[in-house]
């Protein structure tokens, strides 16, 4: 089960899987960054909106001059302008 990203839907959480499918979790977005963060894989996602918790693996590529994301999936996603310059700076460092 590998998730692409999670998507923040109020009191719930909608899981994008790599096969395709969507889990919907009775929890929030903060929670389950929370818990990811916790556990062994906090270094691969990222939180590029209020909404969008990202797995960096699946980052297929990014626009800085539109804050958008592309994920391997196709779905393309924004990054909040709070997060871009943090964002860029995590993508730059991995990618070195």
């Amino acid at each position: 089960m590998d998730i692409i990203y999670i998507e923040g839907a109020t009191n719930y959480s909608i899981i994008h899987l790599l096969n395709g499918q969507k889990v919907l979790y009775a929890r929030t977005l903060k929670y389950l960054s929370n818990k990811i963060a916790q556990g062994c894989s906090k270094n691969r996602f990222f939180r590029i909106h209020r909404s969008f918790y990202v797995n960096l693996e699946h980052l297929h590529k990014y626009a800085p001059w539109t804050r958008t994301v592309e994920l391997s999936n196709g779905h393309n996603l924004q990054v909040a302008r709070r997060k871009k310059s943090l964002f860029e700076q995590r993508v730059v460092l991995e990618n070195c």
